[in-house]
């Protein structure tokens, strides 16, 4: 059984679990914009998708911030 474990936010990441052995982790994906000389960062959610899509989890859980 695959799970996903969800580290949200700019320095979350996500943990892919296949029968309980945990087997990659990758950090959120983030575009970098400059809004007026600020460097900002966000979570990009075509990405996340494609991981989601690669990944094929069963279950996903997400931290309760």
């Amino acid at each position: 059984m695959r799970l996903v474990g969800v580290d949200p936010g700019k320095s979350g990441a996500f943990a892919l679990f296949e029968d309980g052995i945990l087997k990659e982790v990758v950090d959120m994906p983030l575009a970098v914009n400059v809004v007026r000389g600020v460097k900002r960062s966000r979570p990009v959610p075509a990405l996340i998708a494609d991981l989601f899509q690669e990944w094929k989890p069963k279950f996903v859980m997400i931290e309760q911030v």
